[in-house]
């Protein structure tokens, strides 16, 4: 799996992200979701408003495998 994870607002500087967007070679593996890979980046479930998978709204539960562009948009502080 490739994936490509966007932040933006505070979880640039929040996140393990680091800065606007990496990319990673994972494994493919069917069990990796939305809620996993924010466990991995430290960010925190109730402070994401919006998340986007391949142009697509999608939820915390959403699976992810291929290539996978992961876009994350924080509430408003």
């Amino acid at each position: 799996m490739r994936l490509t994870i966007a932040v933006h607002g505070h979880l640039c500087h929040t996140s393990a992200v680091g800065q606007e967007e990496v990319t990673f070679t994972l494994p493919d593996s069917e069990a990796l979701r939305v809620r996993d890979v924010f466990q991995i980046i430290n960010i925190f479930e109730e402070e994401v408003k919006e998340i986007i998978v391949n142009g697509s709204k999608a939820r915390l539960d959403s699976g992810l495998h291929g290539r996978v562009k992961l876009e994350v948009w924080p509430k408003g502080r």
